[in-house]
């Protein structure tokens, strides 16, 4: 019998493959920290599982790595840095 730790079921699986195949009713199991299998949640039907997420009307996608940078904030190193973060931001950055 097949087992995962994590079962996260019934979303919208974006697979991001080469054809950017989605599985309406799909499922994703989790078997410590790596996904074990991906596919329609009917075929989990049988699998033990300790942990099931329902992702009803939510999508199941790869997490993104690295996709908020602050690199452009190096032109502004230096600027103002003794003053609290959302005042340098509100008064100096944004405006």
């Amino acid at each position: 019998m097949n087992s995962a730790d994590i079962l996260v079921s019934n979303g919208i699986v974006l697979t991001l493959d080469n054809e950017n195949s989605q599985i309406i009713n799909g499922s994703v199991a989790i078997k410590r920290d790596k996904i074990i299998a991906v596919g329609d949640a009917d075929e989990f039907a049988s699998w033990e599982v300790s942990r099931i997420i329902d992702a009803k009307d939510c999508i199941i996608m790869p997490g993104l790595v690295n996709a908020h940078t602050h690199a452009a904030m190096i032109c502004f190193r230096g600027l103002a840095d003794d003053l609290p973060l959302m005042t340098w931001l509100n008064e100096i950055i944004r405006n």
